[in-house]
């Protein structure tokens, strides 16, 4: 099998470098606007052949298409991939592009493939966590999600954007559009992260999660911010710079157990780009058909409806992702 990744920025590299290394692949194409950083991103690779982006086609024999794009840029190569009858798989993270690969559902669906929105660290993981924890309890109320990201130029664009106008949230039934900054909250984000100021921002996480866990009352989405500048609706990061390349997830899910109430919290952390990009690379593999189990539903699907939470993660334990469960005891 032979995917193609779009884009050769830090995730997208990662994202190519779990794919070589998976078995059942011959070779990876990795393509980019900018040839020569595609170039130089692959060195090392020696199973992985350039391309200039965009394509006039698809290749033939490409068996999936991974987009590590900014937001938005993916839309198109989305309708390429369902066109040509192949599976694609997105981290791209904010509402919109969320969204609009849902609007190609009824397109994947007749194309015969899967489509797969949201594979990252939130949304992403964060619904598969999600799931997990619910597993262990009768009755879910509510999400609580924080992420923590301060690499890169796109991350930093997508954390700004995020910062601005109207976050997202999941109350009673309905989408929720709360002041972005609102809802300040300090969140224990696993070590060498630890506690981090965190408030209210636009994210795809409510969206996905009422999609993973059945019976969802609430759901809501903070992102780490150590300087907010709500006046300015921007993030300022001198004091995140000994952690920029990290990347930290805390979800947090109540409900009830019986008579009792409970409260479960797991939590991720590694580099940001190890994290996506290992995220991305799975979903990618489910829906080629190289993972434990097929992702038999085609349409748009978010990555935690791809398989049992369980099976999830034991595949991104594979790849190098572990999560933790947080105890009471430090």
């Amino acid at each position: 099998m032979t995917p193609l990744v779009l884009g050769a920025g830090a995730v997208g590299v990662q994202a190519a470098r779990q794919l070589e290394a998976t078995p059942g692949i011959d070779r990876v194409f990795l393509a980019d606007a900018d040839r020569r950083k595609c170039e130089t991103a692959s060195e090392g690779m020696a199973s992985v052949t350039t391309l200039g982006w965009p394509l006039a086609s698809l290749p033939d024999d490409v068996s999936v298409v991974v987009a590590a794009l900014a937001p938005g840029a993916d839309r198109s190569a989305a309708e390429a991939a369902v066109e040509a009858g192949v599976p694609f798989a997105s981290c791209a993270d904010d509402v919109e592009a969320v969204r609009a690969l849902f609007d190609l559902s009824p397109a994947a669906h007749a194309s015969g493939v899967t489509v797969v929105a949201g594979a990252g660290l939130a949304p992403g993981l964060s619904e598969v966590l999600a799931a997990y924890a619910a597993e262990s309890l009768q009755e879910v109320d509510g999400i609580d999600v924080a992420r923590f990201s301060a690499s890169g130029r796109a991350c930093q664009l997508v954390a700004a954007r995020a910062a601005r106008g109207r976050a997202t949230d999941f109350e009673g039934g309905a989408l929720g559009r709360p002041r972005a900054g609102s809802g300040r909250r300090l969140v224990y984000f696993p070590p060498p992260v630890g506690p981090q100021d965190c408030r209210r921002a636009e994210s795809a996480v409510p969206l996905l999660a009422r999609r993973a866990v059945s019976g969802l009352r609430r759901v809501d989405v903070r992102h780490a911010s150590p300087l907010w500048a709500p006046r300015l609706g921007a993030w300022v990061g001198r004091r995140t710079q000994a952690r920029a390349d990290l990347g930290a997830l805390h979800v947090e899910v109540s409900g009830s157990q019986g008579r009792a109430r409970r409260v479960l919290t797991l939590g991720a952390v590694d580099r940001i780009a190890s994290l996506t990009g290992a995220i991305l690379a799975t979903a990618a593999a489910i829906v080629a058909g190289l993972g434990p189990f097929p992702a038999s539903e085609t349409g748009t699907r978010g990555f935690a409806e791809l398989g049992p939470p369980r099976a999830l993660l034991a595949e991104l334990a594979a790849r190098g992702v572990r999560a933790a469960r947080f105890d009471g005891r430090g």
